[in-house]
């Protein structure tokens, strides 16, 4: 078993990989990193703090709503 750590390009690789070996759809690495991002901000990390961890270069589509 490999100690490395999994890096971002080789999860994506062995996940596109795994969804054409089960005839799934593909899997877009941008839903990824989406879910990614919900979890931060779900679990309370800020905003600015999960946008560096997210590598964002923009907001501008971005919008809090308080409900």
């Amino acid at each position: 078993m490999n100690s490395e750590p999994l890096t971002r390009s080789a999860f994506i690789k062995h996940l596109k990989y795994s969804a054409r070996a089960a005839a799934a759809d593909s899997i877009d690495s941008h839903g990824i990193s989406i879910g990614g991002t919900l979890v931060y901000l779900l679990r309370g990390i800020q905003f600015k703090v999960t946008k560096v961890r997210s590598r964002w270069t923009s907001v501008d589509n971005f919008t809090f709503r308080n409900n």
